[in-house]
């Protein structure tokens, strides 16, 4: 395999992770956060 393409593939990698870890995060506070807010 070629060394480029390699490391392209782990940077789309790591930035398809970056975007669920911070949707999990804004998912995780929306859930969690609100009831809290309320009450």
């Amino acid at each position: 395999m070629d060394n480029d393409q390699l490391l392209s593939d782990w940077i789309l990698l790591s930035k398809t992770l970056i975007k669920q870890v911070i949707n999990i995060r804004f998912f995780f506070i929306n859930s969690v956060g609100y009831p809290l807010k309320n009450n």
